[in-house]
């Protein structure tokens, strides 16, 4: 008997700091986001996705699945699922453009074959300015067109959808003309995939 109080206790003396610790992090400060510093001195963010739902969530009052089916919302009903997301910032932190990908959760369907879509929004300074924005959502199969929606835009290039798109890539850019260097260019893979 003794010994098991003393066992308890010491175990108790290790967890209970460790989750203190765990505690004070805040969620952009564990290993959900991860920022990377470009070349060109913007940062990318990447967004797992339970953190993208939270961010939408927060930026535009209510989740995606309350949106009213047209801006935030364009992906039209049934995109109430996260495939995360890509934000790139100037090197003082202001945004310059999002993608946001969603996924279809179809009952009895593998993920692989669930519907996937992706909007692109111009951020920040750029916000409401005809801005030449590029997004390219390709699946994960090798015979099947990756769909593109390209042109002056001034809040968000989009939809672009794939009928069986999960664990596929996410592309996108922005430019002030077509043919002027990229503001912003990233990519990353739609859902939690290895």
């Amino acid at each position: 008997m003794r010994i098991r109080r003393t066992t308890t206790k010491l175990v108790l003396s290790i967890l209970l700091p460790l989750a203190a610790t765990a505690a004070m992090a805040s969620p952009a400060s564990a290993a959900q986001n991860k920022t990377t510093k470009n070349a060109d001195g913007t940062y990318t963010i990447e967004y797992s996705p339970e953190e993208a739902e939270k961010l939408f969530a927060r930026e535009n009052g209510t989740p995606l699945d309350a949106q009213p089916l047209a801006g935030s919302n364009a992906c039209g009903s049934g995109y109430t699922h996260s495939g995360g997301a890509q934000r790139i910032t100037d090197s003082g932190g202001v945004p310059i453009l999002t993608a946001y990908s969603w996924y279809k959760d179809i009952p009895n369907n593998g993920f692989y074959e669930d519907p996937t879509c992706g909007l692109l929004y111009s951020e920040g300074n750029y916000s409401g300015k005809s801005m030449y924005l590029s997004a390219t959502l390709c699946d994960n199969y090798v015979d099947t067109p990756c769909a593109t929606d390209a042109g002056y835009f001034a809040s968000y290039a989009g939809p672009v959808r794939q009928a069986k798109g999960y664990c596929g890539k996410y592309y996108f850019f922005m430019k002030k003309t077509k043919t002027s260097s990229d503001l912003a260019r990233g990519s990353f893979t739609v859902g939690a995939c290895n």
